[in-house]
């Protein structure tokens, strides 16, 4: 099933153009999708889609690979009008601290002055808060592989800024979530034979975040490796706009 549905997406591919291009301080590659009609007065969600270390680069185009079309479907749109930010993280750069220890294992040192790519995010974030008809009380983030690592770093800076957060594939420093953990609904995916980030990380954050009284769903796919982000975005479970 996965080779016919990989086939058609080679055969039809996803017309990207609607998210706009720009460079944020001539710095941050990002792509950005508006509501199909922006009513006079009225403000909308907006969604902050953190992509994986496959998509680092300066194209401006690799970070849209994995979900944003997800935010192209026509009823979706209809539906549920929002902006979608997709910024694109620098080569040989990561959106936080990042120590690779081996088998899928990671550690997250935290730093209170954040990397570089995360700093022009957090930038960028107020940025459009103040220029664009956007509901404050309405954000969410959506993290991938590094971007899900990057997602917890984001949260530890801006604690309930975020009322939604969708953790992929993730993974981030479990004895630090009680700064962030109230104020968010969390959901967190993972694959059970994913080795490239150990499906732990995703269980110790889920358990760490319940102890600390967050909201949480984790679900965990029994067959699916690094790539579960197939299925979240296919529709099983996804929370991020409601």
């Amino acid at each position: 099933m996965k080779f016919f549905e990989k086939l058609l997406k080679v055969l039809n591919p996803v017309d990207y153009s609607l998210f706009e291009k720009a460079h944020f301080n001539q710095a941050l590659p990002c792509r950005l999708l508006r509501p199909q009609t922006i009513e006079e007065g009225k403000k909308y969600p907006l969604v902050l889609l953190l992509h994986g270390s496959g998509e680092r680069g300066s194209d401006n185009e690799k970070q849209l690979r994995h979900g944003a079309s997800y935010f192209l479907d026509e009823k979706r749109r209809n539906e549920n009008p929002c902006f979608v930010l997709v910024p694109q993280c620098p080569d040989d750069e990561a959106w936080c601290n990042i120590q690779e220890k081996g088998n899928g294992r990671f550690e997250f040192p935290f730093s209170d002055q954040p990397r570089e790519p995360m700093r022009l995010v957090l930038n960028l974030l107020d940025e459009l808060l103040k220029n664009e008809p956007i509901d404050t009380e309405q954000l969410s983030v959506i993290g991938i592989s590094m971007g899900g690592m990057g997602l917890f770093d984001l949260l530890l800076r801006r604690p309930s800024m975020f009322k939604n957060a969708v953790a992929i594939c993730g993974g981030g420093n479990p004895e630090l979530v009680h700064r962030y953990a109230t104020g968010t609904s969390f959901q967190l995916f993972h694959g059970s034979k994913d080795s490239v980030v150990a499906p732990s990380h995703s269980r110790e954050m889920a358990e760490a975040l319940k102890s600390a009284g967050a909201k949480v769903d984790f679900v965990e796919y029994p067959e699916e490796g690094h790539d579960c982000w197939e299925r979240v975005f296919g529709g099983v479970g996804h929370k991020a706009l409601r």
